[in-house]
């Protein structure tokens, strides 16, 4: 049972979140984790620390030089890596291989080279889909969903590390077939953070397919190429009303792209390609107004 002083602090934390202080959020969490940890209340200490590894990375996309980019991201690894041994203390598996996932995660952000940097994401992207397993197997759906779309996510920055055409071509179905997934699972526990996690790897992931084949006159591409593009407007309806700028600037950013992808390689007649043209530059700036409001500077050109 949590004390009142931690709870007072994980209540600030929260709103500093709402309010996009992610480096306030952090220090606030990193009082209650030690609190926690203080009293030997493992499991409380565990969640308090994951939710600093979070913050911090978060923290990590708002910085304005390289060099706080690191130093948060470094916060981040150790935080997840405390948050893993807590949650191994306490017996809870599928949580302690998630933060591991995410400490190497952070790690290969960071990472100082190639080899380094594919390293990590591949570990991480395996440790994903093992504790997603364990979740399922507790009929666990959003944490199931949450490291699904996770997994997906490390895939497409995993394909950036690769070379080899084979290898590209199985990492980016396989990582296509789990952001499907994850955002199924999203969509029916209502998870919007997730849905716009897989439907964001799912984009990017195709289009790297799609740079390493001949797509355009493939009725096959063109037909999923609808499809998706139709997830992207579906997707767009079930955040409507939604208030999380993080959510919505991914999302419209995704639809955007594709939007404007479709137009220009799938609609040969003029003006329906520009009106494709039209909208899909449309979602991209409501986008970016969503990334400045999450003081995502990743997405801020």
């Amino acid at each position: 049972m949590k004390g009142e002083r931690e709870a007072v602090l994980l209540e600030r934390a929260v709103l500093e979140e709402k309010a996009y202080n992610w480096v306030e959020a952090a220090g606030l969490y990193e009082r209650a984790a030690k609190s926690f940890s203080g009293k030997k209340m493992v499991e409380e200490a565990a969640g308090a620390y994951k939710k600093l590894g979070y913050a911090c990375y978060r923290a990590g996309r708002t910085a304005e030089t390289a060099e706080e980019y690191v130093e948060q991201n470094k916060s981040a690894f150790k935080a997840y890596k405390e948050a893993a041994k807590l949650f191994g203390q306490s017996g809870n598996r599928p949580e302690e291989l998630e933060c591991e996932a995410e400490a190497l995660y952070v790690s290969g952000s960071v990472a100082g080279s190639v080899v380094e940097g594919k390293k990590a994401f591949s570990q991480s992207y395996e440790l994903f889909i093992e504790s997603s397993e364990l979740h399922s197997k507790k009929d666990d759906q959003e944490s199931f969903a949450r490291t699904l779309s996770r997994a997906a996510w490390t895939s497409f920055l995993l394909v950036n590390y690769c070379s080899d055409r084979w290898e590209i071509e199985q990492l980016t179905q396989k990582g296509r077939d789990i952001a499907d997934k994850a955002w199924n699972l999203s969509k029916d526990s209502s998870d919007l953070q997730s849905l716009a996690e897989s439907l964001f790897a799912e984009g990017w992931l195709s289009w790297v397919q799609m740079g390493i084949v001949a797509f355009k006159w493939n009725e096959r591409w063109r037909e999923y190429s609808r499809k998706f593009l139709s997830r992207c407007d579906e997707s767009l309806k079930l955040v409507d009303g939604c208030d999380d700028p993080l959510v919505l600037e991914i999302i419209y950013h995704v639809a955007g792209m594709w939007y404007c992808f479709f137009g220009f390689q799938f609609v040969e007649d003029e003006r329906e390609q520009r009106e494709y043209f039209d909208k899909g530059l449309g979602l991209m700036e409501k986008g970016l107004v969503f990334a400045r409001k999450a003081k995502d500077n990743q997405l801020i050109p």
